[in-house]
């Protein structure tokens, strides 16, 4: 009846989950045994072991001539001990089938499919999937562990002091929003909380930002204070998740061989972490200095070297969830009815706003070319771009409100979310093509703030619109292109500054960012805004390209703006054409600078992408500017064949290259073109 039925149900659904729970504590014990592999490897350091594993870090990093056998051999090693734990008589006795006692375990989960219960069908399900994956199921957890040689690191010392101050700041920022405001329940501001929270914040920031190794890394940890031998192996793992128990290592801190930090917090994404080979480790690469270049990124401030080890470490502690939790942090929730003073108000909303943005600082350096932590961060990128950029958003005010505590909240500055967003999507292909990630709506904001700068042509916000529709050199985003083309037009001050590159009658000034000049005389960066409508037509993308051909730039105008931009960086001469008798005057240069070259390339650059995807008619072929154009390239040619581009500086050599290579481009497609519309005559006359 269907009372015994809901009963046998029940019981089925609980013996079904007891079975999940003994795959858990399978893979669990197989991941402890997979871990011990590396750890004997380094352990045994004048072993065989050992020395395939340095020389395995040896070759990824400086390739040699047997670097093929040495990681053949380490891989076979790997692969007999990875198949051993499914392969060996414990490894056949923890499978399902085995332990069920000679039933037919397939037949069992089939039946239970058939069941009308959406809990009992969904484990059975996971189950079924378990029982046919299980070497999947290893490598997926194996992916979620980072392997140190040592405890130690920079800045926090050792694991441990990382992990407590990881698990202090994630009760910090989530009681923030209590500590942070003062009323009659939660009592007055706790300032101590708050300077903790910046603390800690920039301490991982220093972390990741470190190259270094830590001074206790350099010595001897074969054995700890008691005199007992120490293991050589640390084994970080992120935390469960409800329905992923098996994914960790139990904390078995003095009895077992590999100690597991497990993050408190529980998830339901699905893991993807990298697993940090053991020869990546400070202390097997100590003797490897990293030069830390800053890199400009032109919003605030400035982000120099960030290790992707640490990164990659953080990531393995859900250092991301944290972090994307405090973004819900709402900096006005002190005007919601909370019995204080206005002067408690707006002290609350600056503490939080504090809080949020040295949230969104260290996510920035999270993110920083590390294409696996910026798939952890992407989801939330729509939301950022409504909630965090921009002017910070105004409370609602009290009848009565002081007016000038008013202009004290109005006068703190935006967030830097542009930032976050830009460095998210820098480099990562993937995440530029989904239109979940980048929507319209992203897009017009960082347009709306590009036009209100009141010289787009330096903002940083460009670097936006170069990155969601050109990733990389080689992959274009069509569909950004052609929003980001169709949204720019709508933009009065960017227009401007676009149909001001078409004025090829009077050379432009030399542009330089350090240049001081007026608002009312700006020093308009126009290889930048070349670039902008590079990255729009990038990728032979026809549709924009001819957009672009009748909003004014049409083939013979960017003909004229080329031969503009190559008389700031040539000598005039009556035969442009040359000969070769006199090659010191095609060295004759002077007084140009980087930017009157990097202006040559990109409008050159242009023209090539532009001939490639409209190509060339009988009129352009007939014109005399296209063959003036072409004698000027040809002497950029010899110029080219005669610097040593060795002795060059490495901006300066790139940019000659870039320039003779688009030119070479430009030459082609004119000649094809010609030779497709039957005018071979017209190009040898």
């Amino acid at each position: 009846n269907d009372v015994n039925a809901i009963v046998v149900t029940r019981a089925k659904f609980s013996i079904v989950e007891a079975m999940e729970q003994v795959s858990n504590f399978r893979a669990n014990f197989r991941l402890s045994r997979m871990l011990c592999v590396f750890k004997d490897l380094l352990h045994k350091k004048n072993g065989k072991g050992y020395t395939m594993l340095r020389n395995f870090h040896v070759d990824r990093k400086k390739p040699r001539a047997d670097q093929a056998d040495n990681t053949e051999e380490l891989y076979d090693n790997i692969y007999v001990e990875f198949e051993k734990l499914f392969t060996d008589s414990e490894g056949v006795a923890l499978d399902l089938q085995t332990l069920s006692g000679g039933q037919n375990f397939n037949a069992i989960m089939l039946d239970l499919l058939m069941y009308e219960d959406d809990n009992l069908f969904e484990t059975a399900v996971r189950v079924f999937k378990r029982r046919f994956g299980q070497r999947q199921k290893l490598l997926d957890s194996v992916r979620q562990v980072t392997l140190l040689v040592t405890p130690d690191l920079p800045v926090f010392e050792v694991v441990a002091t990382l992990e407590s101050d990881l698990g202090y700041f994630r009760f910090l920022i989530r009681s923030a929003e209590v500590w942070g405001v003062q009323n009659r329940i939660s009592g007055d501001f706790k300032m101590h909380d708050l300077d903790e929270t910046l603390h800690l914040a920039n301490k991982l920031i220093d972390f990741m930002k470190c190259s270094s190794i830590s001074s206790r890394q350099v010595q001897d940890h074969s054995r700890n204070s008691a005199g007992n031998e120490m293991s050589p192996l640390v084994g970080i793992q992120k935390g469960p998740s409800d329905s992923d128990s098996d994914s960790v290592l139990s904390s078995r801190r003095e009895s077992e061989d590999i100690d597991s930090i497990q993050n408190p917090i529980a998830t339901n994404e699905p893991n993807q972490v990298e697993m940090i080979s053991l020869a990546a480790s400070p202390l097997l690469n100590n003797d490897r200095h990293i030069e830390t270049a800053a890199v400009d990124t032109g919003i605030e401030g400035t982000i120099g070297y960030v290790n992707p080890m640490h990164q990659n470490l953080l990531r393995t502690m859900d250092l991301q969830t944290s972090l994307l939790e405090a973004l819900r942090i709402d900096y006005n929730i002190a005007f919601y009815g909370s019995k204080c003073t206005d002067e408690d108000r707006v002290k609350s909303r600056s503490i939080l706003v504090k809080v949020l943005r040295v949230t969104i600082d260290v996510l920035i350096h999270f993110v920083k070319d590390n294409q696996e932590n910026q798939n952890n961060v992407a989801a939330e990128l729509p939301t950022i771009t409504q909630k965090f950029m921009g002017p910070l958003v105004e409370p609602d005010y009290m009848p009565g409100f002081d007016e000038d505590l008013k202009v004290r909240i109005r006068s703190l500055p935006p967030f830097n979310a542009p930032m976050l967003v830009i460095e998210t999507l820098r480099g990562n292909t993937a995440l530029c093509k989904n239109p979940l990630i980048v929507t319209e709506a992203m897009i017009k904001a960082f347009a709306e703030m590009l036009n209100a700068d009141p010289n787009p042509s330096t903002s940083p916000f460009l670097d936006f619109f170069f990155i969601v529709c050109m990733p990389t050199p080689s992959t274009a985003v069509r569909d950004n292109q052609a929003i980001c083309i169709r949204v720019l037009w709508k933009m009065n001050n960017i227009k401007t500054q676009l149909m001001g590159l078409l004025d090829s009658h009077t050379p432009p000034p030399n542009d330089n960012f350090d240049d001081d000049s007026s608002p009312g005389n700006l020093v308009i960066k126009r290889s930048r805004m070349l670039r902008l409508l590079i990255a729009c037509i990038g990728g032979g993308n026809a549709r924009v390209a001819s957009r672009l051909s009748g909003q004014g730039f049409s083939i013979p105008r960017v003909v004229a703006m080329a031969i503009n931009s190559i008389s700031l960086i040539l000598p005039d001469s009556e035969d442009l054409l040359g000969n070769d008798e006199d090659d010191q005057d095609l060295l004759a240069f002077g007084g140009q600078t980087l930017e009157d070259f990097e202006l040559a390339k990109c409008t050159i650059q242009l023209l090539a992408l532009q001939l490639q995807v409209l190509g060339i008619n009988h009129r352009l072929v007939d014109d005399k500017s296209i063959w003036d154009l072409l004698g000027r390239l040809s002497k950029i040619f010899k110029s080219f064949e005669a610097q040593n581009t060795d002795t060059m500086m490495d901006n300066d050599a790139d940019i000659y290259q870039d320039l003779t290579e688009h030119g070479l481009s430009v030459v082609e497609s004119v000649l094809r073109g010609a030779k497709s519309a039957n005018l071979l005559q017209n190009v040898v006359e």
